[in-house]
């Protein structure tokens, strides 16, 4: 059978409870049926039709962009996150498909990387709500971005559009949901960390001295130490605690 989706998410169970939950896209395809992954559940199960159910549902495809969470303006190219898959909702959310559930054990934030690749664009909204209530409801255009230099060999001039991260923070467990109402949205990244998730460097807790250093990529696969590129350390600590923070290695 071939295989149609592969998209990676975990830093909650490959790296440790304490951790920060990502999910990106790393492989071209499609699914129709609801999908967990981690916290979240992709719904793509239409239930009111049953033609052309592919359709329906959300589609993955190559397609590169940059994130950054911070001042766009003064950001390097390098600091930024770079994704080569997105997850296409393929139209607004309905009642029974094309949206996302994240079930929240506790309080904590939300950030996805999301654009609507289309230029003309300028009513599409995310909207993110829970028990009623819309925690997050804004309009995602594409003008958001910001031309950053990347040069390359045959253009030393190149630049390219960096986007900036949805945060939402949530306020209790409970479940979360990531809608589209007007139109199609393309997510290239989703990630999930509860309130008491810190990074290294502003951990002051006594912890000890460090047992263990591991590396992941953002697909969450253990690299080298010396691995190049855009990283996630694991540490943990002789009390047990574990942290992750996010690292660029030259």
């Amino acid at each position: 059978m071939k295989k149609t989706l592969l998209f990676v998410a975990a830093l909650a169970m490959t790296l440790g409870a304490s951790a920060q939950e990502l999910i990106t896209f790393t492989e071209a395809g499609g699914y129709t049926a609801d999908t967990k992954n981690g916290s979240f559940t992709f719904k793509a199960t239409e239930t009111d039709k049953t033609d052309k159910p592919y359709n329906r549902g959300f589609e993955i495809d190559g397609n590169t962009a940059y994130f950054y969470d911070g001042d766009l303006t003064t950001v390097a190219i390098g600091d930024c996150d770079k994704f080569d898959f997105r997850l296409k909702s393929g139209g607004a959310s309905k009642a029974s498909y094309r949206y996302i559930i994240l079930d929240a054990k506790d309080k904590g934030t939300l950030k996805i990387a999301a654009r609507t690749g289309s230029n003309s664009a300028t009513d599409r909204t995310v909207v993110v709500a829970q028990a009623g209530k819309e925690l997050y409801n804004k309009v995602v255009v594409e003008s958001s971005a910001q031309a950053v230099s990347n040069p390359s060999q045959t253009d030393p001039s190149a630049t390219s559009k960096v986007y900036p991260y949805i945060n939402v923070e949530v306020p209790a467990a409970g479940e979360v949901t990531i809608t589209f109402p007007v139109s199609s949205i393309n997510i290239y990244s989703l990630s999930w960390a509860t309130e008491g998730t810190s990074s290294i460097s502003d951990a002051t807790a006594d912890k000890g001295a460090v047992v263990s250093e591991v590396y992941y990529n953002l697909q969450g696969k253990q690299v080298a130490a010396d691995a190049k590129g855009l990283v996630l350390k694991k540490v943990t600590y002789e009390n047990g605690s574990v942290e992750t923070v996010k690292q660029i290695l030259d």
